[in-house]
């Protein structure tokens, strides 16, 4: 089961329940199992959510720290609005790849190292940088 599947079916169980009066009864089997798939999808899932939720929130640490950083240096132009999207409750994952990547090459930018994404360097030639 997924995300979907479980707001499927609670749409079911609620439209189940607002047509009652007029059928004259509630088919309890149906929101009994609704509720018990949900429920069992959130325990397995709620592992997983609180997992994420720690890894953004390192995420997010480790990119301001690396504005701080690039404060510190006076390299950090413009950098207000990117914090301001790092402290927004909105996360797009592929909006804060793309301001790690273009904090990492700020940061090489300013010490004329090799671009480091995630922790994990990525010359592309190992001359280039002897």
């Amino acid at each position: 089961m997924n995300i979907q599947e479980c707001i499927d079916l609670l749409a079911v169980s609620a439209e189940i329940i607002d047509g009652a009066p007029a059928r004259g009864f509630l088919d309890l089997d149906t929101v009994r199992n609704t509720i018990q798939k949900t429920r069992r999808f959130l325990e397995n899932a709620a592992p997983q959510y609180e997992l994420g939720l720690i890894l953004k929130d390192d995420l997010i640490a480790s990119l301001k720290a690396k504005i701080n950083v690039l404060k510190i240096v006076d390299s950090g132009q413009l950098l207000a609005p990117v914090e301001n999207i790092l402290d927004s409750d909105k996360f797009d994952f592929e909006q804060i790849k793309a301001i790690q990547t273009e904090i990492d090459k700020s940061l090489a930018k300013s010490f004329g190292t090799p671009e480091v994404s995630a922790g994990v360097s990525n010359p592309t030639n190992v001359n280039d940088y002897r």
